[in-house]
């Protein structure tokens, strides 16, 4: 080494990376913040979107319920198609998808869900009540509905989706075999004298016992012996009994439903349903419609000009008294049934006419049933002087009919009075022509069975005059003891009179013309009367009675009791007073019918077509709940 030299010194700026180092640290830990920003970022608006879904999603499912609710609103029977939204049906099992609006990305299917306890797997078409109606303890007679709402079109990716179930239950004059408004006899008729006492006014006797009607002077009626109610029961006032043979309610499970206790109030007899008289307990004011004039708008499709006649996709309207005989199907090979019209202002070139030839000089002509399945017989201006009494000295009805072949008989020739009868059946042919009226099935008293459903309506009365019946199962258990049978099939046949419902019942003899109950001498029941009848109907007085012509006499030489037997009604009574169906001494009836009344079960499910309901919807939402799993649903 050299003396004096000097060793070399490093400068500072040759620290050999020392700074970049630094820096990949500090860039390396802000990546790995603004990574995890990012991260949370992507998580809350994942969140925020899932969660905006769900609610979404449980909105169209919401809507798709609406959608329901309103379909089942303008037809009550629109169940019984397996539907889908917007009128589409889907096949057994399916629901139809529908859009919550244009363009939007939620949507919903809704379907029934098939019967607790049964094979099915969805709504059947074939047998909607047996695949959807529930059966079991508690629901009897509803039915349920899945709806599905989705927040993403569904053949996207991973939608979203929330599942509500919603029951529906009946809300109708139809849950009850009986349903009156007041239980005293009809204003209509209720100013006559009997005897030196004098009747109260109507307007005095149109009001509630447990409001303050008078005892005295306004006529209570009660049930009396023999009087059977086989099935629920609901009215708006008291009912009374004078028998302890009379029958309330096939098991604890058909509700009686009275503002009154029966037992104490005359009702020693068997009362069967569970009696409900408090608010709390079930019993509650059920209001009648005013009218049935909607029917009339149902049945001429909103066309008033459309008044003799059945038109396309609409009913069959027909002015002045009207005769309707259900014929039954055209054969045992098509299934259509008809009705033959007797009136005066129909012909061959009415709508939907054919086969027209003339019965006592009147026009009668042979219609298909319509599509709406309602016919309106309405009336003229010359009807408003026409009113009616039991009492009367004549027949109350018309000329030119199958109840009156005097062509000149002209009393009530603007009314809208509807009799209504079946053809009888002799086996080789029906009102129809000579087309067999199903031949094969179980019939009663030698009438056509209907197997279609239809709803008739008069502005002013209905008479029947003949049984009415549908297909029936005579072993059923459902009516155990009804001897005619269980109507079968879904074929609803309803009858709303404005005024009267009333049974044809003409006498052999005069009245005394002072048109008093019981002045009758000498009378007894005339060819027509209908002994032992069964009517498989829904029957609706609107603002009237469900009554017997001529109650009050007949019967045979010596007024033996039980002059016309039984009245079996499998359907429904609904009216605003009560109506008389005959009349007793001694516990006998001398005159007129016992009542045997049968609730129609499917009547819990189905209904004639726009058959009235109180002022109310006809199905009701009876719960809503949410689906967590396709298994739970």
């Amino acid at each position: 080494m050299r003396v004096g030299a000097r060793t070399p010194r490093l400068s500072p700026r040759e620290e050999h990376g020392f700074s970049l180092v630094v820096a990949v640290v500090v860039l390396a830990a802000a990546t790995l913040m603004l990574f995890a920003a990012i991260d949370a970022v992507v998580n809350n608006v994942q969140t925020t979107r899932t969660s905006l879904d769900q609610q979404r999603a449980l909105l169209a499912a919401q809507a798709g319920l609406s959608a329901y609710e309103q379909q089942l609103s303008a037809n009550q029977n629109f169940w019984t198609t397996c539907p889908g939204p917007n009128g589409a049906t889907g096949a057994t099992g399916a629901s139809v998808a529908g859009s919550t609006d244009d363009g939007s990305t939620e949507s919903y299917t809704y379907a029934n869900l098939p019967a607790t306890g049964t094979t099915y797997t969805g709504c059947s078409t074939v047998n909607p009540i047996g695949s959807t109606i529930q059966g079991t303890a508690g629901s009897a007679g509803t039915f349920r509905v899945k709806v599905v709402g989705y927040s993403r079109p569904t053949n996207g990716t991973n939608p979203i989706s929330r599942t509500l179930v919603a029951q529906f239950q009946p809300n109708s004059f139809l849950n009850y075999v009986y349903f009156t408004n007041f239980e005293d006899e009809d204003p209509l008729y209720a100013t006559v004298s009997e005897g030196s006492a004098t009747k109260e006014t109507a307007a005095n006797c149109a009001v509630y016992a447990w409001a303050g009607r008078s005892g005295s002077l306004c006529q209570s009626i009660p049930f009396g012996a023999n009087d059977s109610v086989h099935g629920p029961l609901h009215s708006n006032d008291n009912v009374l009994c004078n028998s302890s043979s009379t029958t309330f309610g096939r098991s604890a499970a058909d509700s009686i439903e009275t503002p009154n206790t029966l037992a104490g109030n005359g009702c020693t007899g068997t009362i069967n349903g569970t009696q409900e008289n408090t608010a709390n307990g079930g019993w509650q004011q059920i209001p009648l419609p005013p009218d049935d004039s909607q029917l009339l708008e149902v049945a001429d499709g909103g066309v008033s000009a459309d008044n003799n006649g059945c038109y396309s996709g609409a009913g069959c309207v027909f002015t002045g008294p009207t005769t309707v005989v259900l014929d039954g199907p055209i054969s045992a090979s098509n299934p259509v049934n008809q009705i033959t019209v007797t009136n005066a202002g129909i012909g061959s070139s009415s709508s939907g006419a054919s086969a027209c030839t003339t019965l006592n000089g009147t026009p009668n002509c042979h219609f298909n049933y319509p599509a709406n399945g309602v016919v309106y017989a309405n009336a003229t201006s010359a009807c408003s002087a026409y009113s009616y009494s039991p009492y009367g000295s004549e027949n109350q009805l018309y000329g030119g009919t199958t109840l009156d072949s005097s062509a000149s008989d002209t009393d009530n020739a603007g009314c809208g009075d509807a009799v209504v009868q079946a053809a009888p059946f002799t086996g080789t042919g029906n009102g129809a022509g000579s087309a067999p009226c199903q031949s094969g099935e179980a019939l009663v008293s030698g009438v056509c069975p209907y197997t279609q459903s239809l709803t008739i309506g008069a502005a002013n009365d209905i008479i029947i005059a003949s049984s009415l019946t549908t297909t029936t199962n005579p072993s059923s258990s459902a009516c155990s003891g009804e001897t005619a049978g269980c109507p079968t099939g879904t074929a609803m046949l309803g009858l709303v009179a404005d005024n009267m419902v009333r049974i044809f019942h003409p006498l052999s003899g005069a009245r005394n013309a002072d048109e008093t109950e019981q002045a009758c001498s000498g009378t007894t029941n005339d060819t027509g009367s209908l002994v032992n009848p069964v009517i498989d109907a829904a029957l609706f007085s609107v603002e009237d009675s469900f009554i017997i012509d001529n109650f009050d006499c007949g019967g045979a030489s010596g007024n033996p009791p039980t002059a016309l037997g039984n009245l079996t009604i499998n359907g429904t009574i609904a009216q605003n007073f009560r109506g008389r169906i005959g009349e007793s001494a001694g516990g006998l009836n001398y005159t007129g019918y016992i009542k045997d009344y049968w609730y129609d079960e499917r009547l819990q499910s189905l209904s004639p077509p726009y058959f009235l309901n109180p002022v109310s919807v006809s199905w009701q939402v009876n719960w809503v709940t949410e689906c967590d799993t396709t298994a739970s649903c």
